[in-house]
């Protein structure tokens, strides 16, 4: 398996970009509010780290394989993000509401079965059985990552939660990317691999992710707005009214019991 001099300069650009976005989380004191991010970017590290040695060997199968294995774990990673993202919308004191839990449980079930046929309707154009599980494995998992970060959009502005500054920067740069690498796929699928067409615009899937890394350094690296405090009367009116509703639900736990 040939390598370009292109392909180790993407390699190498892909970890400086990496290697300065985990110290913006750790400048900015970010790693212990984006656990899952913070471990989503060390991963990218250690994904450079382990491929560009097999790469040197010039051997297709190893380095495929080695590939797609870290391709699965990068999907666990992405996956946690998005857990850490919702979490952080839909639980901002660490308790998930009952109203929005059981939908975000109907949105997934029903977002697994959509993801589901529109894969069946991709047909890769690879030679190898192998090669057509992968392709058709990320179309499906980028798909479900739209239909998830579209969920935790309606079901948020449903609920009126707020976003915070940072949340909202990582998750709308997952979501474009995911976008790209949808389009992208669904191209392979139509126009083939060899396509010129699907070359150059493989690049500029790689062009979009550096755009990302730059975005997440850039926005991540800047304080959030300062948010505006309640003003007193508000905030009286509120403790009031969380009062009278435990004074509430007290007597309605003593009706039952």
């Amino acid at each position: 398996m040939h390598f370009t001099v292109l392909d180790y300069t993407l390699q190498a650009a892909g970890f400086v970009g990496h290697g300065v976005l985990l110290w913006v989380l750790f400048a900015r004191r970010l790693v212990r509010r984006f656990p899952q991010f913070a471990a989503f970017v060390f991963f990218q590290l250690a994904r450079t780290l382990i491929l560009v040695p097999i790469m040197l060997t010039h051997s297709y199968w190893p380095y495929f394989y080695v590939y797609e294995v870290l391709n699965i774990a990068d999907v666990g990673f992405s996956f946690a993000v998005i857990y850490g993202i919702g979490g952080s919308v839909f639980r901002p004191l660490g308790v998930w509401a009952p109203d929005v839990r059981r939908k975000v449980v109907l949105f997934i079930s029903t977002g697994l079965v959509v993801a589901a046929v529109l894969t069946l309707q991709t047909h890769p154009p690879d030679d190898l059985l192998i090669d057509k599980i992968v392709d058709r494995g990320e179309f499906f998992v980028s798909v479900l990552m739209i239909e998830l970060f579209a969920m935790i959009w309606i079901l948020s502005s449903s609920a009126g939660l707020a976003w915070r500054h940072h949340v909202r920067c990582i998750a709308d740069a997952f979501a474009v990317y995911a976008a790209v690498f949808v389009a992208i796929q669904w191209l392979h699928s139509a126009d083939g691999s060899e396509s010129p067409v699907y070359i150059w615009i493989t690049r500029f899937r790689i062009l979009i992710y550096f755009l990302m890394l730059l975005y997440w350094i850039v926005t991540l690296a800047i304080p959030e707005p300062v948010r505006r405090a309640i003003p007193p009367g508000q905030r009286s009116a509120i403790f009031s009214l969380r009062g009278q509703l435990a004074q509430r639900l007290a007597q309605i736990r003593t009706r039952k019991t």
